[in-house]
């Protein structure tokens, strides 16, 4: 390009680089010679490294109310240089919640996306794009998407009766929900304080299929009512 007249003062070499392949080297001679007479003549080879940065989407879930950050950078990569994140940006519209965090500089050790989920919705995605180049002259650049599952436990109330003097287990966990995954009963605990006759039966281990609570009510006490609290954890 630019070539053609005596002076060289703007003859380059232009290369048009397919999409594919992504990585390697390509290679082209060129000759130039002297105004001199005889003209004296050269061969010289210029060889070009084809780079690429690649972003792969993520996924992860997060529980409603509550902040996460996201590794979004761990499983991309650049073919020349390294990833540069001075670059690092998230793309418009971004959603409210989202952020940058530990990014700006160039090396991308502690740069992550946080999220900082609402209360509500409980349910649902959230989906945000960024863009990161590496550290290569020309800078390549590519364009990921991050895709956030927000998630919630319910746990519903419960109330039964028993009679005074024996013990009986309360199924608490029949009415409980997740939108995500599936209750864990290795989570299952009573909350403090708790009072006396109230323990876990069943429970420990991830399936709940068996986790109740049990009370033993006193003799001693005829009537009224006694209350415990429980936390149950996806």
């Amino acid at each position: 390009v630019g070539c053609g007249a005596p002076s060289c003062a703007s003859c380059v070499v232009q290369y048009a680089a397919p999409a594919t392949p992504t990585s390697g080297t390509v290679t082209v001679a060129y000759r130039i010679s002297n105004n001199t007479v005889p003209a004296c003549q050269a061969t010289g080879v210029l060889t070009v490294s084809i780079c690429s940065t690649t972003a792969t989407n993520d996924a992860g879930s997060i529980c409603a109310g509550t902040t996460r950050t996201f590794n979004v950078l761990s499983n991309d990569s650049t073919t020349c240089g390294t990833l540069d994140c001075t670059t690092m940006q998230l793309v418009a519209p971004v959603p409210a919640g989202f952020s940058l965090v530990g990014c700006g500089v160039a090396s991308c050790a502690s740069c992550v996306v946080q999220y900082i989920a609402p209360a509500t919705p409980t349910s649902g995605t959230v989906t945000v794009a960024y863009r990161i180049s590496n550290n290569s002259t020309p800078a390549c650049q590519a364009t990921g998407v991050l895709t956030v599952t927000i998630c919630s436990t319910t746990a519903g109330n419960d109330s039964g009766q028993i009679c005074a003097g024996t013990t009986r287990t309360f199924d608490v966990l029949a009415n409980d929900s997740t939108v995500c995954g599936a209750l864990d009963c290795t989570t299952m605990q009573l909350v403090a304080p708790v009072p006396t006759g109230f323990s876990l039966v069943g429970c420990g281990v991830a399936s709940c299929a068996n986790c109740l609570i049990q009370y033993g009510a006193p003799a001693s006490r005829g009537t009224g009512s006694v209350t415990v609290a429980y936390r149950i954890s996806n």
